[in-house]
């Protein structure tokens, strides 16, 4: 006997139910996902540094 998947579900203790983002939580899953796309120039000697800080790119 086959069982169906929403059969297997409940039998490994889940339960089916909708589940949403508040306003807050959609803010902050879109601030960490255009976070992880800003591009990171890493400042490695004092020179660069300086330079970051200077507007010399």
């Amino acid at each position: 006997m086959s069982s169906t998947p929403r059969k297997e579900a409940q039998t490994l203790g889940h339960t089916n139910f909708a589940c949403s983002l508040t306003p807050d939580q959609m803010a902050d899953l879109e601030l960490q996902t255009a976070i992880q796309q800003v591009p990171v120039k890493q400042l490695r000697t004092p020179k660069e540094l300086a330079d970051f800080f200077n507007g010399e790119d």
